[in-house]
């Protein structure tokens, strides 16, 4: 019974420390933005039905969010410009997302430490 009370434990810990701080995994670069392998294509956020495209707009860039809404059974979009930080990340004032060449993926990351909170799933190229 003790054995179970300390894997219980150990998962609920894992889980939690995942939860708050991410992957806590540094945001891995060449030196390069990268952007070309991010832009027009639908990401996912783990865990959701929620998606993101970033786009390239003559006048800079913009992200549409795609959110769907499981109680009405409704999808939505918002879309807002994007403005890039470092030359290595974009920010549309919520979320910062990033190309992270280790998981060859767009990335959201927290943009005082450059550490990965979650790698997006690529939908569509």
């Amino acid at each position: 019974m003790k054995k179970i009370f300390i894997i219980i434990n150990f998962i609920l810990i894992s889980f939690f420390s995942f939860s708050v701080g991410g992957l806590e995994e540094q945001l891995t670069t060449d030196g390069k933005p990268n952007f070309e392998k991010i832009i027009d294509k639908v990401w996912a956020f783990p865990d959701t039905p929620d998606t993101f495209q970033i786009m390239k707009e003559t006048d800079g860039y913009s992200i549409t969010h795609f959110s769907f809404d499981e109680e009405t059974d409704s999808e939505t979009e918002e879309i807002k410009k994007i403005t890039i930080y470092k030359d290595i990340y974009f920010s549309d004032g919520t979320y910062y997302y990033a190309y992270d060449t280790k998981f060859k993926s767009a990335v959201i990351i927290d943009p005082s430490d450059l550490k990965i909170i979650f790698p997006a799933d690529k939908i569509t190229d």
